[in-house]
């Protein structure tokens, strides 16, 4: 379900992310958190990346996300898919099959992008986002 500008024909994909784990690069990635846990000395690091190679997620070539600084949120909302089992089932006596949040911005110039979470490029299962608040005094809030 990605979307995007590329030559006809020159598309190169590669879904499979163990393929594309990357290390730790102090030039691509900013150290924002890091901890080691008590019962271990296993070490917890998150990072921060614009770069897209450096991130175990699908979102490159033609499914890079653009640069959305400076866009606004208009609108969210959940997109239910529904799959019957023919053309003459009743959608009320179907289950949904998966969901995805949509946050829809507008840009600078009045352009909209719509944002899908989705669990992989392909929409096979439903969408989640790990949201995260923080209060004017960027103090975590419930």
């Amino acid at each position: 379900m990605c979307s995007g500008l590329y030559e006809k024909g020159s598309l190169e994909i590669d879904f499979d992310l163990d393929k594309r784990a990357q290390f730790f690069s102090s030039r691509e990635e900013k150290i924002v958190h890091e901890e080691t846990w008590e019962d271990s000395d296993t070490r917890y690091v998150v990072t921060h990346t614009d770069n897209p190679k450096y991130a175990a997620v699908p979102n490159d070539n033609y499914c890079k996300l653009m640069d959305v600084r400076g866009y606004t949120v208009v609108d969210m909302y959940y997109e239910n898919i529904y799959l019957t089992g023919s053309v003459n089932d009743k959608l009320e006596d179907t289950a949904v099959d998966s969901s995805f949040p949509v946050i829809v911005l507008r840009g600078p110039k009045g352009d909209i992008m719509h944002w899908t979470i989705q669990m992989d490029p392909e929409g096979n299962g439903s969408g989640y986002i790990g949201q995260h608040y923080l209060d004017a005094e960027r103090v975590k809030a419930s």
